[in-house]
């Protein structure tokens, strides 16, 4: 665990909505001036959170020999390019087409998570800052296909506090970032989670998963779950 994770000793509070608002990238063509501003502000907060080497390393530590990771919401492919310097057998998976810059020694998967067809070798899935579009039914079948097909699920993502919500308005002022940015930052936050919500919405059994759920100080949330033999 890293030194700046806290455990999750306080009850859930706070609970995510039901009805989870679109956000405004979500809606802008990919190749608009506002969403790469937003792109750009995304790596940015990435950095900020520490996601990039914890999954880094939390990879590195969980991958089996002949085992590829398979990223899903990959985006614009920039994790998944970073991890693959890091010598990291990395695939991507999303709604979009590859993007331009894709190495030909990695596949690309384009199509919907839940039906979308992963290899084999496809034992280690990472998500990073993509969980909380979802709703809770959606998560629930989520995570029924990666418990059929993964030996390891990886995510980094936001920890919903109306305390990271204030300091996540300070610090778009800050940096500058985009109105695109600070207005789906905040619904981000809204719906990401607490304690141990994600195992239990993806609906991992834990008589069959290790699950370790982390914060951070910077508001990152962290689950790793491990399939027991």
């Amino acid at each position: 665990m890293a030194v700046n994770d806290v455990s999750h000793p306080e009850p859930v509070a706070n609970p995510r909505p039901q009805f989870l608002p679109e956000e405004l990238l979500d809606s802008l063509p990919a190749d608009a001036p506002e969403a790469r501003a937003s792109r750009r502000d995304l790596r940015v907060f990435n950095r900020l959170l520490g996601n990039r080497g914890w999954l880094a390393r939390t990879v590195r530590r969980e991958l089996r020999p002949g085992e590829r990771v398979i990223e899903i919401g990959a985006g614009d492919g920039s994790l998944a390019m970073a991890m693959l310097a890091r010598g990291l057998p990395w695939d991507g998976l999303d709604l979009i087409s590859a993007p331009p810059a894709w190495p030909d020694q990695s596949r690309w998967i384009q199509g919907d998570l839940l039906d979308a067809a992963f290899g084999r070798e496809h034992q280690v899935v990472v998500a990073n800052l993509i969980l909380h579009h979802f709703s809770d039914a959606d998560l629930h079948a989520i995570g029924s296909r990666l418990a059929n097909h993964a030996r390891v699920i990886v995510a980094a993502d936001l920890y919903r506090s109306c305390f990271y919500e204030f300091t996540f308005k300070i610090v778009a002022r800050l940096i500058g970032a985009h109105p695109v940015s600070r207005h789906d930052g905040r619904l981000s936050i809204r719906a990401g989670f607490r304690g141990e919500e994600l195992p239990r919405l993806l609906g991992l059994d834990p008589r069959h998963w290790r699950s370790t759920v982390s914060r951070t100080i910077t508001g990152a949330y962290r689950l790793l779950a491990v399939r027991q033999a």
